[in-house]
């Protein structure tokens, strides 16, 4: 009975839960359901077509199994194609940034080359200076030689070298040409010097045999007649043979009285003879010295001690004798004399004077030799100063060296233009790839965007993909939360047939519980009278004892149940811990090896230098990841990878200089570069790379001082006040102009040139820095020049800062540019006054005040008053041109008078167009007009001509009578 109770008890129980239960699950499935909705209601701002049959197909069968994999696909292949064009747009960007990035390269490039051709220009002008220069130095060379004069046409004919000047030029046969001349000309010298040196030598010669003449004459040497070789050798041997013998002549002597002609006569007939040298000996001799000898000869007298000379004069039985004129007789033979003989031996006194006459002779002989000598020697010493001449004007002639300087420098710069042109091919290339990859994925991702039905823009495929993956996101979550609606709907139905049951449970309990009562009552009565009757007996201790008993049987089989259970688990769980305890071991010994294989890397890749680390933690590698987490936590491999990519692909024009390579070495990529022609890593380069930087700073910073040092001297300054100054007289001509002008509204303006104040301490304000630019360097104060120095140098760090700031590159030239651009340290103020007030600063909102006319007005004078103080420093004769589009738009007709009678009075000649103006003022003498007509969108223009003079505007009929008439009022 208490059994059916209690079980009744738990149906009841189990039906208040069962019902708490479905109220909740009602409820969550309610929250559920709404759930549902608001997914779908949120994945609507997807704007994704399929997403409302998703909706309404969802909707419709919400509380049935619904099939989400279509759906999924389709959002899948959408979300697959977004990235695609995702991919595209970003290949796009990159391929934008390489076409941005060539073009800059290509227009370098071209800046490079036109620079090119303007210095190869400049070289061929050079050359052609230096061909010419070498030409006069040519004809210069040869009209200033004293001794090395080349022939006009010679000359000429060297002169075309340097006009054919080439590759091919060789300077070699130019100078071998001069110096076959240059040998020709030194061998005439040669020859003139040998022939002095003969003739030196033969004269040395005679001077010898002349002082030889002389002593001998000069030992009282009698003269003696000239005797041939074989007499003297005769002479020698009748000495030898001890035969005595006289000349002749020295035995005879002239009888006083005898005239000196006849003394000549006789002793050149004596002579022609052979009886003056003849040998005078003993007949007792004549047998002996008459044998002939062998190389010897002579003449010879024989006497027995008569009167030789009478005996030989009138000898007449041997037919030998002289006559008094001289003639001869000798046998058979006659003879006659010169007459030109001066008689020298016969006598004393004549072989005297003779001696005497001979040695003055020798004397004189002597001197004309020495002259001629001493002249022949001054001839000689003037040859070789000639040919030390020649080779001096042979060694001056003009070299090749600037001809060949020059051109090389030409054939250097143009081997340059064809790199730069080759180059600039390359790089068309390239930019004409990559434009042409552009334009394909350009229009493959124009053909995607519209299959997506979106605009082809980055931005907006981001924020498409970005909807795509929240909307697959609430997709999952969509079919995650129907699943469980599903579920929580089955679990209702569940809960509400567990109802059904338990109302079925309890009335078939209840109806047993009646039966049960009925059975209880009737036992009770049998169990009272049963008890009655035991309580005659130990049944209390019995049923206790008994109680005990049942309740530990009862309870035995769960605890040895329990025990067993314990034990298996005890055992299984001791198997699990051996098994986790091996494997822990070996992942022990597997991290162990790891980190002795990470130690090893990161010893390695430290002693690489690619990452920076203080040096007091590097050994400590907590730290060094404590370091490094802040940069590399967030950081994927592929992110990384991607991250380099772009700076790789960002700064690959800087780069190309140093022809990086990647090398896979095992799992990594090592980036090589090349410095300099070495190989080295990426991080040495880096190395050499900071030191480059520090080296061009030191150098920037050299440069600066330099320059400075330059403005300082009054180099740069001079120009620099000249230009201000030149600045200061330009408006003040504008204002004479503006002042000097009359408007109708009565409106005066004028123009003022402010000074900037200084940016920052170290720099100085305008009016100071043209007081300091004014002073003479050398008389400046050392703070003064410290200040400008100051001033400059922080210009220079300031332009620099904002060129890297905005990421541009800047070169020195436009540092220095920016830097010295006077310009920027002044400020232009325009000032207006009208009739009667005061005068203001033409600010907008004064300017906001004005009419109209007024304007216009404001805007027009400053200019023309600019273009005439511009045109000023032109010549008188140059034309004022000036062009106007819609001219003076906006502006009335009185005011449109006086401006018309402005550019008249400033003397502008100008071409203006409008829509309504016509020009026919009384302030113009004379305009011609040209009306264009276009009716009706022809493709034709009508020019309809007129000319105004000054009254009324005629009508012309074409060019050249706007001409005629032009002249007429001319």
């Amino acid at each position: 009975m208490s059994k059916k109770e209690s079980q009744l008890e738990e149906k009841k129980r189990r039906r208040i839960d069962i019902e708490e239960k479905k109220k909740d699950e009602e409820n969550l499935s309610y929250e559920n359901e709404k759930e549902i909705k608001e997914l779908l209601e949120f994945m609507d701002e997807a704007e994704y077509s399929e997403h409302e049959f998703l909706k309404s197909d969802l909707l419709e069968a919400l509380h049935e199994p619904f099939s989400f994999e279509i759906y999924q696909k389709e959002a899948q292949r959408r979300q697959e194609k977004i990235q695609k064009g995702l991919e595209i747009l970003r290949q796009s960007e990159s391929y934008e940034r390489q076409v941005e990035e060539l073009l800059k390269k290509r227009e370098l490039k071209q800046k490079s080359i036109d620079e090119g051709e303007r210095r190869i220009a400049q070289l061929e002008d050079l050359l052609v200076q230096v061909e010419n220069e070498w030409k006069e130095k040519l004809y210069a060379w040869n009209f200033g030689n004293e001794e090395f004069k080349l022939p006009r046409e010679f000359v000429n004919q060297l002169s075309l070298f340097a006009v054919n000047y080439n590759e091919e030029s060789d300077f070699s046969i130019v100078r071998q040409q001069v110096g076959d001349e240059w040998i020709n000309y030194k061998s005439q010298l040669e020859d003139e010097k040998r022939q002095i040196e003969e003739q030196i030598h033969q004269l040395k010669s005679e001077q010898k045999e002349v002082q030889i003449q002389l002593r001998e004459w000069e030992k009282n040497k009698e003269p003696e007649p000239i005797r041939s070789e074989a007499v003297l050798q005769n002479r020698k041997y009748l000495r030898q043979n001890r035969i005595p013998y006289k000349e002749f002549y020295k035995l005879v002597e002239f009888e006083e009285g005898t005239s000196e002609s006849e003394r000549n006569q006789l002793e050149e007939a004596l002579l022609e003879m052979g009886i003056l040298d003849a040998l005078v000996i003993d007949e007792k001799y004549k047998n002996q010295v008459l044998k002939s000898v062998e190389g010897c000869k002579d003449q010879y007298l024989f006497v027995k001690g008569e009167k030789l000379l009478e005996k030989i004069i009138y000898n007449r039985e041997n037919r030998t004798l002289i006559a008094a004129n001289g003639s001869y007789q000798l046998g058979l033979l006659y003879g006659t004399i010169t007459n030109t003989y001066k008689a020298k031996f016969i006598g004393v006194q004549a072989r005297e004077e003779h001696r005497r006459a001979q040695i003055k002779c020798c004397k004189e002989e002597l001197y004309r030799l020495e002259q001629a000598i001493s002249s022949l020697e001054i001839s000689y010493e003037q040859l070789k100063s000639r040919q030390e001449l020649l080779k001096k004007e042979y060694e001056a002639f003009p070299t090749d060296v600037d001809l060949k300087q020059a051109f090389s420098m030409l054939q250097e710069k143009l081997r340059e233009d064809t790199n730069l042109r080759e180059d600039y091919r390359k790089i068309e290339e390239e930019f004409l790839l990559v434009n042409e990859k552009l334009k394909a994925v350009k229009k493959e991702v124009l053909e995607l965007a519209d299959r997506l039905y979106l605009t082809c823009n980055y931005k907006v495929f981001v924020e498409a993909e970005k909807s795509m993956r929240e909307y697959i996101q609430n997709f999952y979550r969509l079919q995650s939360a129907h699943n469980v609606y599903l579920q929580r709907f089955i679990h209702l139905n569940d809960l509400t047939e567990q109802l059904e049951n338990l109302d079925i449970d309890m009335d078939e309990i209840l109806y047993d519980i009646r039966n049960t009562e009925r059975v209880i009552g009737k036992a009770s009565k049998e169990f009272e009278s049963v008890k009655q009757q035991l309580q005659l007996t130990d049944y209390e201790q019995i049923k206790e004892r008994l109680n005990f008993c049942m309740n530990w049987l009862r309870d035995y089989p769960k605890k040895l149940q329990t025990c067993v259970q314990e034990r298996t688990q005890a055992i299984e769980q001791i198997k699990l811990l051996q098994a986790e305890l091996a494997k822990k071991e070996e992942l022990i010994q597997s991290l162990e090896l790891k980190a002795k294989e990470l130690k090893a890397a990161y010893e390695a890749e430290e002693v690489l230098g690619y990452v920076e680390l203080p040096e007091e933690i590097k050994a400590n590698y907590k730290k060094v990841r404590s370091h490094l987490s802040g940069e590399c936590q967030l950081l994927s491999k592929e992110t990384i990878v991607q991250n380099l990519n772009n700076v790789y692909f960002e700064n690959r024009g800087y780069l190309n200089d140093y022809q990086l390579t990647f090398v896979a070495e095992e799992e990594r990529w090592a980036i090589y570069a090349r410095y300099q022609g070495v190989k080295i890593s990426f991080g040495e380069l880096l190395l050499h790379l900071d030191e480059d930087i520090y080296e061009l700073q030191q150098l920037l910073k050299d440069g600066d001082r330099e320059l400075f040092e330059d403005i300082l001297s009054n180099t740069i300054s001079r120009k620099i006040r000249a230009k201000i100054n030149a600045s200061i007289s330009w408006v003040n001509k504008m204002n004479g102009l503006m002042q000097a002008m009359n408007t109708s509204s009565g409106l005066k303006l004028s123009l003022r040139w402010r000074s900037k104040t200084a940016e920052n301490e170290n720099q100085l304000d305008t009016k100071d820095l043209v007081e300091l630019l004014k002073k003479d360097y050398r008389s400046m104060k050392e703070t003064e020049a410290s200040r400008l120095s100051a001033h400059f140098r922080s210009k220079v760090e300031e332009a620099r800062r904002v060129a890297n700031d905005s990421g541009e590159t800047i070169s020195f030239y436009q540092v220095m540019k920016e830097t010295l651009d006077y310009r920027k340290w002044f400020e232009f103020r325009l000032y207006s006054q009208k009739s009667g007030e005061r005068q203001k600063e033409l600010t907008n909102s004064v300017f906001g005040t004005f009419s109209g006319g007024e304007k216009a007005m404001a805007m027009y004078i400053p200019l023309f008053s600019a273009v005439v103080a511009k045109y000023a420093a032109g010549r008188k004769d140059a034309p004022r041109l000036i062009s106007l589009d819609e001219a003076f738009a906006g502006v009335d007709n009185k005011n449109i008078r006086d401006m018309f009678r402005l550019m008249t009075e400033f003397g502008f000649d100008f071409i203006i167009n409008s829509q309504v103006l016509w020009g026919d003022c009384d302030t113009l003498d004379a305009l011609a007009i040209y009306q264009l007509l276009r009716p009706e969108n022809a493709k034709f223009v009508t020019v309809m001509p007129y000319v105004w003079n000054g009254k009324i505007k005629e009508m012309m009929e074409d060019e050249r009578a706007i001409e005629k008439r032009a002249a007429e009022l001319l």
